[in-house]
């Protein structure tokens, strides 16, 4: 499954598996290079989700605001 139609709750929990990974004893230098280019591929799409949300709060908080200030008849 592509990462964009993943929610942000499940590139949270994969951040997390991966974060975990790298708190073993017995760490592969190989697989740790892999695992890293793995998160840092996941910590940019959760950024990008992110900011997308944040954009779409912005929007439908003007619009409650300019909703709010429009005189009530």
């Amino acid at each position: 499954m592509p990462e964009k139609s993943k929610s942000l709750r499940q590139l949270l929990d994969e951040f997390e598996t991966i974060v975990e990974w790298f708190d073993r004893d017995d760490l592969d230098i190989d697989q740790a290079i892999s695992k890293f280019e793995e998160g840092s591929n996941l910590a940019e799409t959760i950024k990008q989700q992110l900011a997308t949300a944040k954009n779409k709060i912005e929007i439908v908080k003007a619009d409650f605001a300019a909703k709010a200030a429009q005189p009530k008849e």
